[in-house]
């Protein structure tokens, strides 16, 4: 990627600059501005093989032209950590990331609402309030940094114009860190 910054006015055809989305973090909003990267970069670039999502912390140990020819090589292989959340393996501690309603601090209003009714849950039937998984998928958990393979980030596309597990997932703690989990593994 070339640097614009000679001239603010020219824009390489290698930039891409996505859509600017507020991103809180633990909130639906990281997913949200990954999805909007993803659909950009389908509309703009040709050609491509993966997708790498990385942090602003990473930075790349290998050479551009070995980690090129390593994904010409796993053309069709995508690389994602997905770790199976079970009440009964060492991953339990994670199942509060989906099975708590976490509203964002933007929805005050329902963040009490809800409040209100697990405590009144509670009191009624001595139980924590808990949600399933919805359309009973399997929970998985993982890193969000991953490198997608382009089949797979066309059928990420198209899974999350599901509204219904996109707004469950925006009510659930840490979303980048199942969402493309549980899609991928489900």
């Amino acid at each position: 990627m070339k640097n614009p910054t000679t001239n603010p006015q020219h824009i390489d055809s290698s930039t891409i600059l996505v859509k600017k989305v507020n991103v809180t973090l633990g909130e639906y909003s990281i997913v949200n501005q990954t999805l909007h990267s993803l659909q950009q970069i389908v509309n703009e670039q040709e050609d491509f093989s993966h997708v790498l999502l990385i942090s602003g912390q990473d930075y790349p140990i290998k050479s551009n032209q070995y980690i090129d020819d390593f994904f010409k090589k796993y053309k069709e292989i995508s690389f994602i950590e997905c770790l199976l959340i079970t009440e009964n393996n060492k991953y339990k501690p994670y199942i509060w990331r989906y099975d708590r309603r976490h509203y964002p601090a933007n929805r005050i209003l329902e963040r009490k609402i809800h409040t209100a009714y697990k405590l009144a849950y509670k009191f009624i039937t001595g139980k924590e309030y808990k949600i399933k998984m919805i359309h009973h998928l399997t929970p998985y958990w993982g890193s969000q940094w991953w490198n997608l393979s382009k089949e797979v980030v066309y059928y990420s596309l198209k899974f999350a114009k599901n509204k219904k597990i996109t707004t469950f997932f925006t009510t659930t703690w840490c979303s980048d860190e199942v969402f493309f989990q549980v899609l991928l593994k489900n």
